[in-house]
């Protein structure tokens, strides 16, 4: 195959690739669990699940965890205080997670008032 051959294929096949980008969902929820696991993650748990979530537990966890979701660890610090905070006012957490795993990676949460 001679080089531009080769080019116009790589050229074909780079036109037709398509990038593949977690969705993002967004939901709000009472919050009726906050677990600490060992390895540095957190599980959130809620009174209503998103059907979205893979998770096949109930009810559903949603982790939060240092690289995952664009979560960095003082990211992670802000997001179990506002989720304590949430928990211990009663408050309902507006929250987004990727939906491509089971692990329902949560990026970002915001106390509903």
């Amino acid at each position: 195959m001679g080089y531009r051959s080769r080019v116009l294929l790589g050229t074909a096949v780079l036109s037709l690739a398509t990038p593949v980008f977690a969705a993002n969902v967004g939901h709000s929820a009472h919050l009726i669990r906050i677990n600490s696991l060992g390895d540095g993650r957190v599980v959130l748990q809620f009174d209503v699940d998103n059907s979205a979530c893979l998770d096949t537990n109930s009810p559903k966890g949603y982790y939060l965890a240092v690289g995952q979701n664009g979560i960095t660890a003082d990211g992670l610090k802000n997001i179990l205080a506002t989720a304590m905070l949430t928990y211990s006012q009663g408050k309902m957490l507006s929250f987004y997670f990727d939906s491509s795993t089971a692990y329902c990676y949560v990026g970002q949460v915001t106390l509903v008032d």
